[in-house]
């Protein structure tokens, strides 16, 4: 729960659970006869070996475990996304290993509201604020995929973005305040938009005021998705190979031969 999130170092757990005021959560057998008392919060739960490990020498619960009790609970969903997003880009869990854990639990209360939260998150988000856009999106109806990459014809990276829809051409940023006002971020942000749009994408930057305007937010990627048809369907293919294999998925060019 709250307090083996504090112990593991969780990402984007809220700060409040830090404190000396809140509360020590604590797991105990079913059958345990202790009670609550002020400052202490027991919750009856069976567990087996796995589920416990060691974080600066005191027992808790393990990281999997953590998330999953975090989602069954009665938490904002935007706020257990996002914690298990990071664990998630910590490689400290997988969504395999964390809808295992669930189905331990079949038929218990909120199960099915866990594993929602679950199927929800992804890896290699980087930013808690990304995880808010993408539900913001997900909710009207506008499913994107994250880190979205380009590599050049060895493999190799050249660019990853926080979201998008590669299919359409269409790349996302979320811009935080304190990292792209940076004079050389943002310098290094304009030329690589300039790069992305020579190579086809329609770049979208978004900041924390576009999160307060969420019907012009969902009418701004409505409108991008509606206009990208044709504007990949206007491009030449030999543009870049983001170009070539939209349009391929799009119809506009015969399949490669295999």
């Amino acid at each position: 729960m709250q307090s083996s999130a504090v112990l593991l170092g969780l990402r984007w757990i809220p700060q409040q659970w830090s404190l000396p005021s809140e509360p020590v959560h604590i797991v105990v057998p079913p059958d345990d006869d202790h009670r609550q008392r002020p400052g202490l919060r027991l919750h009856r739960r069976t567990t087996t070996a796995s589920d416990v490990t060691l974080a600066n020498g005191i027992p808790c619960l393990s990281v999997t475990r953590t998330l999953v009790e975090l989602a069954l609970m009665n938490l904002p969903e935007l706020l257990v996304v996002q914690i298990i997003d990071g664990a998630l880009f910590d490689k400290r869990t997988t969504k395999a290993e964390l809808l295992a854990c669930l189905e331990r639990f079949a038929g218990e209360r909120n199960v099915a509201v866990a594993r929602s939260r679950v199927e929800r998150a992804r890896e290699k988000v980087r930013s808690p604020q990304e995880t808010r856009l993408r539900l913001m999106l997900e909710d009207a109806g506008v499913h994107v995929e994250v880190a979205i990459e380009i590599s050049d014809w060895d493999g190799e990276l050249l660019a990853e973005g926080d979201l998008g829809i590669r299919k359409l051409l269409l790349w996302g940023e979320y811009d935080g305040f304190d990292t792209h006002t940076k004079r050389t971020t943002f310098r290094g942000d304009r030329v690589g938009d300039r790069w992305l749009g020579r190579r086809g994408w329609n770049v979208m930057r978004f900041v924390d005021e576009d999160l307060s305007r969420r019907e012009a937010t969902v009418r701004e990627w409505l409108q991008a998705i509606a206009e990208a048809p044709a504007r990949i369907a206007a491009m030449d293919p030999r543009r870049s190979p983001e170009v070539a294999e939209a349009r391929r998925l799009l119809g506009f060019d015969p399949p490669l031969p295999s």
